[in-house]
């Protein structure tokens, strides 16, 4: 229901042995790490994070796993039956593009957790 499921924008955000199903747009947006945790039936990503690691995503309407541009890392991960494509890295936003170009207003979470740090957004896709 909703949007994303656990939307962390703090920089170091950590999500560890947690579950992530069946929301309406991502699972984990996380500007930090997700670790040994699951996604799945998510509308569109399952992960999107800086790291991860040890984590499963399966039947992910696009993508499994997919990376931060400012350089993430992705070790002992499964992703499958995930749309088209299992693990992904994104690539960096041009300087003019602003958040509310990023982030479709359809895939905003309900609900944020956020620290004291600067706000973080995820790239838009590339299809």
């Amino acid at each position: 229901m909703g949007s994303t499921g656990i939307f962390i924008t703090g920089q170091g955000g950590l999500v560890e042995r947690v579950t992530a199903d069946s929301n309406a747009g991502g699972g984990f947006l996380i500007a930090g790490s997700v670790i040994e945790s699951t996604a799945t039936r998510n509308g569109t990503f399952g992960i999107f994070a800086i790291i991860v690691r040890d984590s499963f995503a399966t039947d992910n309407h696009e993508v499994g796993i997919q990376l931060d541009s400012s350089g993430g890392v992705a070790t002992g991960n499964i992703a499958s039956f995930n749309g088209p494509t299992g693990f992904r890295r994104q690539t960096a936003p041009s300087p003019a593009t602003q958040p509310s170009e990023i982030i479709p207003s359809e895939f905003r979470p309900s609900v944020r957790v956020a620290s004291s740090a600067t706000p973080w957004f995820p790239t838009r896709s590339e299809a």
